[in-house]
């Protein structure tokens, strides 16, 4: 009987743990995301089960990306890694090591970027029909970080691979981002028109994106780079609008790093209008970039 019972007590404090972390979940949907956040940390605190464990890190990595803590989000993917080895699951250790691509990516570590992309593609993949699985996420951070190193050419070929991938598994959010990166690349090239048609199609593809947190966090970062081409192609009274509604929407997202962006392009906006609040905006954007660095 004492057996039972604790068998019980351990059931249902894993049941307890399970339900932080589902309600969180739904609390990062609802953009409370420190609330969020604070279950996810109490449900690693309770779960036993390796998996989700190994979910849960995921679900905090990703939320420490969305705000532009990547020093965080790099610390969550180290514990997913870590996990991953210790179970020895190969379908684990795909996941973390793109997550370890994303967060050195942002960070600017181009190589272990590169590296852990690789390294993601090689170890089977948790569903091959999900859309946004590793082997799906790993071709994007390549052609990231390749671009991240000034190899134009090849970042063009990786990104050309991950719309293949994308075009394959019918994964609209993966053709989203290599829109946006193709934007971003096409704007440092100096092509402007065909940076301003893949940023203008990314928009057209989020028209489809019915979860309101992902559309206005996506919508955001597209907002921004288009900011950015219409103000080096001349158009500064656009740039100005799209960019203002980049910042809002990075604010009520908390996309820190976004938001940081955002005051710098504006400045840089208002500079080439020759509007005296260029000089106070961007020294705001410059040490609000400082602290989210």
């Amino acid at each position: 009987m004492g057996i039972r019972v604790e068998k019980n007590w351990i059931s249902m404090g894993q049941r307890i743990a399970k339900h932080h972390m589902q309600s969180g979940v739904k609390l990062y949907h609802q953009r409370r995301h420190q609330q969020a956040i604070a279950r996810w940390q109490v449900a690693l605190r309770r779960l036993t089960n390796a998996e989700d464990r190994f979910t849960t890190l995921g679900y905090m990595a990703q939320a420490y990306c969305d705000a532009g803590n990547y020093q965080q989000m790099l610390r969550y993917a180290l514990q997913q890694t870590e996990l991953a080895n210790t179970q020895q699951d190969e379908f684990m250790k795909s996941e973390a090591f793109l997550n370890l691509a994303k967060a050195y990516e942002r960070l600017g570590d181009f190589g272990k970027a590169i590296g852990y992309g690789r390294a993601s593609l090689q170890h089977p993949s948790i569903d091959p029909g999900t859309p946004g699985h590793a082997h799906l996420g790993s071709p994007i951070l390549v052609a990231l970080s390749q671009l991240g190193f000034s190899q134009f050419q090849a970042s063009l070929e990786a990104f050309e691979k991950a719309m293949c991938v994308a075009n394959q598994y019918s994964d609209k959010l993966l053709e989203l981002q290599v829109c946006i990166g193709l934007g971003v690349l096409f704007t440092l090239l100096r092509d402007f028109s065909k940076a301003i048609l893949f940023l203008r199609n990314a928009l057209a593809i989020l028209e489809g994106v019915a979860i309101n947190d992902v559309h206005a966090k996506y919508r955001s970062v597209v907002l921004y780079h288009l900011s950015v081409v219409l103000r080096r192609n001349g158009s500064l009274i656009d740039a100005r609008t799209i960019c203002d509604e980049a910042l809002r929407l990075a604010q009520e997202t908390g996309n820190r790093s976004v938001y940081a962006r955002c005051l710098c392009s504006i400045a840089n906006i208002c500079r080439d209008l020759g509007e005296s609040e260029a000089k106070e905006t961007l020294t705001v954007g410059q040490e609000y970039t400082l602290s989210v660095l």
